[in-house]
């Protein structure tokens, strides 16, 4: 399967098309163009995570049904951030 075009043009192509849709996005709608791209945190927010495959995460992800093995919530103490894992 090929993603990029084959020619140096048509990579070209499609670099100056990405560039351009980009640019709109920022442009015209700049608030969710920097929604998606930077992430604002807030305390409480739950945040999933897939860890390497192991016999844990295997059994998790399994019964689950769902392709993340740990959750947690996201605290501030003492300025910094920190996750409170629920495994």
């Amino acid at each position: 399967m090929m993603i990029l075009p084959p020619s140096r043009a048509g990579r070209i192509r499609l670099a100056v098309l990405l560039a351009i849709f980009f640019a709109a996005a920022a442009y015209f709608r700049p608030d969710r163009f920097l929604r998606a791209t930077f992430y604002d945190k807030r305390e409480g927010d739950i945040v999933f995570q897939s860890l390497p495959t192991c016999e844990l995460t295997d059994a998790i992800e399994g019964i689950s049904k769902s392709p993340w093995s740990h959750c947690g919530v996201l605290v501030r103490e003492h300025g910094k951030w920190m996750v409170a894992e629920a495994p």
